[in-house]
């Protein structure tokens, strides 16, 4: 063989490794741009929450692989902000478009499992967070909180409570206003009615 000739076999040669090389990189960045995980830090950084995810285990040492700190996902879009903490244990994936993990990267949330479960309700809109809970459907929306419960569906609003306080002036406009059945509107009556200076009964019942 030639010298020229094995000059150029050691070209095609070079050129099949760096092939080869980049070939390798390009399946490892591939694999990297989308891993799945578990939430198993949160933290709070610029006024959002940050998560660290639970990758898997190494095939080494057989220890837990975690992400670095990344942004989560927003639940909101344009005007509408939303934001809601993570849980740990929450099955998130953390992407990163350019297969590189780092600054880039962030937590996609993901469908709800067995260590984060789905809440109850059949209902269109369903948020959930310890005993207070909204849910919204077609012509209903129901706010819950502890034993206090707020209704609102055809045209009437229900408020129930142990107590309910409110603050501020009260301007109340509508044909009846009634307390345990009894008329207090502006038109009211009263029963008992004494002449002069005397105490008159109760409202009179509707």
């Amino acid at each position: 063989m030639s010298h020229q000739e094995e000059f150029r076999w050691r070209q095609v040669d070079k050129r099949l490794s760096a092939l080869e090389s980049s070939n390798a990189d390009a399946h490892q960045r591939l694999a990297r741009v989308w891993m799945p995980g578990k939430v198993t830090q949160i933290r709070e950084a610029a006024g959002d929450w940050q998560v660290r995810l639970d990758l898997g285990l190494s095939a080494d040492e057989g220890k837990a692989v975690l992400s670095p700190w990344i942004p989560v996902q927003p639940v909101g879009s344009g005007q509408l902000k939303i934001k809601v903490k993570p849980s740990i244990g929450e099955r998130m994936g953390m992407l990163s478009p350019s297969g590189t993990i780092g600054p880039d990267s962030w937590a996609m949330r993901g469908p709800f499992d067995q260590d984060h479960p789905a809440p109850a309700g059949s209902e269109d809109v369903v948020l959930e967070r310890g005993t207070s809970r909204l849910t919204i459907e077609d012509g209903r929306i129901m706010a819950t909180t502890g034993e206090a419960t707020i209704e609102l569906a055809g045209g009437a609003v229900r408020v129930n409570g142990k107590d309910v306080a409110v603050d501020g002036k009260i301007a109340l406009t509508g044909e009846t206003l009634t307390h345990n059945d009894a008329n207090i509107s502006a038109d009211h009556t009263h029963t008992k009615v004494m002449p002069g200076g005397g105490l008159s009964g109760p409202p009179a019942p509707v």
